[in-house]
């Protein structure tokens, strides 16, 4: 089998007037709002007439990930997709849009694997280790909760009401956080476990575990990311000093190599790599390592569709699973791109997705329904003053 043809389809959806989200713009941090979403989609043809499907993360801009992808295109035609692993490794060498690109088409090409194998891509991974797997919904991102912290309670028993036993939800450097913490909890009960997501807004480690110590009585199911993804030594410093509260991160690492010295170190109690950054194949590595340290490993979850089934499969295949990330907002992604693009979405029931036992990724296009949806230029945020 070899690869005939690589191909970049791009989408573009706008957000409504009443979904806009808001984050930043307090602390002296730059405020942004959200205008639309676009989504990069990988097709990988084989000479067989099997194509993969790949979807790589849109942080590197839809362009800059199509014409990274036709970079890469000639060194990758002629070449076997069962060969994958032999294939360039940008992180080493190249661009991180050219990173991002090749994660695309690697996703891809497990997808082909699995199709021509006639199985799912977990079983290709070692092996199903479980049916369905728990997810949590991930949201949370409009700041104006924090001058009415009843608009994030709301928003969490919405998700209790869908069968969602954990949510997760982003802070900042702020006080004021602290009373829509306490608000989801009195909200919520215990029935609901709750995942504080820092985005590396906290300047220090300082600032950080002072934070934490007035979330804590609220019993966070982890505290995500809380300063710079370079700073190995300061989350040592906050596992240090929140021993009761599970620390994670590592979304935007690209590589095992990458992750090796933070679990070698145990900077973190919990790794989440992503497949739309680096790929199954990596992702696999990355969670093989964290075993070995006796880490969790809960990937980053939050694009679309194909993103969702790739690391979906990584979720079920690995032994130190726990929980995936469910993308329920207008951040960088819209409903459309997680259920109406494919044939058969990947839909949560009772706070679970059930595994896609069809071969590869499980998930299909809905080839109509891209139409509807074709590629605009433009940013997708736009400067926003906080008046929080």
């Amino acid at each position: 089998m070899q690869i005939t043809e690589i191909e970049t389809i791009l989408l573009s959806c706008k957000v409504p007037g009443d979904k806009t989200w808001r984050l930043g713009g307090i602390a002296g941090q730059p405020g942004w709002m959200g205008v639309k979403a676009d989504m990069v989609i990988v097709k990988v043809y084989t000479d067989e007439g099997i194509v993969g499907l790949g979807e790589p993360s849109p942080y590197g801009g839809a362009i800059p990930l199509r014409e990274a992808v036709e970079r890469l295109k000639p060194h990758l035609i002629g070449k076997d997709p069962f060969d994958v692993d032999l294939f360039p490794m940008p992180w080493r060498y190249g661009r991180n849009v050219d990173r991002l690109a090749m994660a695309g088409i690697n996703m891809a090409c497990w997808d082909i694997m699995g199709k021509a194998t006639g199985r799912p891509i977990c079983q290709l991974l070692g092996g199903c280790r479980t049916d369905k797997v728990r997810v949590y919904a991930s949201g949370g991102i409009n700041w104006e909760f924090l001058k009415k912290p009843e608009i994030l309670a709301k928003e969490a028993m919405e998700y209790l009401e869908q069968g969602f036993t954990a949510f997760k939800f982003r802070i900042g450097p702020d006080e004021r956080f602290i009373n829509a913490i306490k608000a989801v909890r009195d909200a919520v009960g215990y029935d609901m476990d709750l995942m504080i997501e820092g985005n590396m807004r906290f300047r220090t480690p300082a600032e950080a575990i002072r934070m934490a110590k007035k979330f804590e009585r609220y019993e966070p199911f982890w505290f995500e990311e809380p300063i710079s993804g370079d700073n190995l030594e300061g989350y040592r410093e906050i596992r240090r000093a929140l021993p009761h509260i599970p620390i994670t991160g590592g979304e935007s690492k690209g590589s095992a190599l990458e992750f090796k010295p933070w679990i070698d170190q145990r900077a973190y109690d919990i790794v989440q790599p992503d497949c739309n950054v680096m790929g199954i194949s990596e992702a696999k590595r990355v969670a093989y390592l964290a075993s070995l340290q006796g880490l969790l490993c809960c990937p980053h979850n939050w694009h679309n569709a194909i993103t969702t089934a790739a690391n979906l499969h990584l979720v079920a295949s690995i032994p130190n699973h726990l929980v995936l990330e469910m993308q329920r907002t207008w951040h960088w992604s819209c409903p459309a791109f997680r259920t109406e693009i494919v044939e058969e979405p990947l839909e949560p029931k009772n706070g679970y997705l059930e595994v896609p036992k069809k071969p590869g990724l499980g998930v299909e296009l809905n080839e109509e329904a891209l139409k509807k949806y074709p590629f605009k230029e433009g940013p997708v945020q736009v400067p926003w003053k906080a008046g929080l």
